[in-house]
């Protein structure tokens, strides 16, 4: 997977990478208005319990708050990801029912069809040179991307009610601490008395908000950041497993086996190979 990413300009993020055949990134949510759009291939993502299926030159909002993952299968997709808070694409000087419109287009799921206008505002988006002006030139393309949808109203379809984003109080905490303890020999426990909730609620919370355990969702975090450095780093397994938490060469190979159908050996040279 190639990925570059701007850093943070005005808390709006481009992203682009090549989703892999196979790839699933786990169960999570955020503050920010995520846009994807499908450059070439074709991509399925779960969100709210409901699978989109993104083709080339669509593009999926989701909704801040929404629970997500994406899904993909067919290799050699480029997929390019934004994201951004709708308040920030908008001042003071801005009515009250344009602030409205804004809010109301991206408090839903939905989905845009293929339009050249569309495929050019997020090109530019994704590929800018960084430079002084960088901040101001992602806004202002950001908020052009806006006002072409309230526009186009005829390109916007699939539009779905966010169901996940009451009672969330508790995932931003949660994913929070397994990012930054997958490393460690964490427990339910552990996280649940950081929190501030016993094991059982917290159990049952994340099983009913992410539709996983709390181990399964801990385990998937820990592939995936074991495929990036699969992918990116010259590391020895040995190394990998000591990174992502998984105490043992043995525990790692049989888990990663399990999800991936291949070794971590086998799972890197696949992907050298494609290179």
């Amino acid at each position: 997977m190639r990925e570059r990413s701007s850093g943070n300009i005005n808390d709006i993020h481009p992203h682009t990478f090549f989703a892999e055949q196979d790839y699933i990134s786990p169960k999570h949510w955020q503050k920010e208005v995520e846009g994807v759009y499908v450059e070439k291939g074709w991509l399925n993502v779960w969100v709210d319990n409901k699978i989109f299926f993104v083709n080339e030159g669509e593009m999926l909002f989701i909704s801040p708050g929404a629970i997500h993952s994406y899904l993909n299968k067919k290799d050699d997709s480029i997929i390019e990801i934004i994201k951004f808070l709708p308040e920030h694409i908008y001042n003071e000087a801005f009515t009250e029912e344009n602030k409205r419109k804004i809010r109301q287009l991206f408090s839903n799921i939905f989905m845009v069809r293929k339009n050249g206008k569309l495929s050019k505002i997020i090109n530019e988006i994704t590929h800018y040179e960084e430079n002084e002006l960088s901040e101001c030139f992602i806004a202002a393309k950001v908020l052009e991307l806006t006002v072409f949808l309230l526009k186009m109203k005829e390109l916007v379809f699939n539009t779905t009610q966010v169901i996940t984003n009451e009672k969330t109080q508790y995932l931003d905490e949660i994913f929070l601490y397994i990012e930054d303890h997958y490393r460690e020999q964490i427990s339910l426990h552990m996280m649940a008395e950081h929190i501030g909730i016993t094991d059982t609620y917290c159990s049952r919370y994340i099983k009913k908000r992410t539709g996983l355990t709390f181990t399964d969702y801990l385990t998937g975090v820990r592939i995936g950041k074991a495929e990036e450095l699969l992918r990116k780093t010259k590391k020895t397994v040995t190394e990998i497993v000591y990174e992502t938490g998984f105490g043992s060469v043995q525990t790692f190979n049989r888990v990663f086996k399990k999800k991936k159908n291949l070794t971590p050996s086998e799972y890197r040279s696949d992907k050298m190979h494609k290179k």
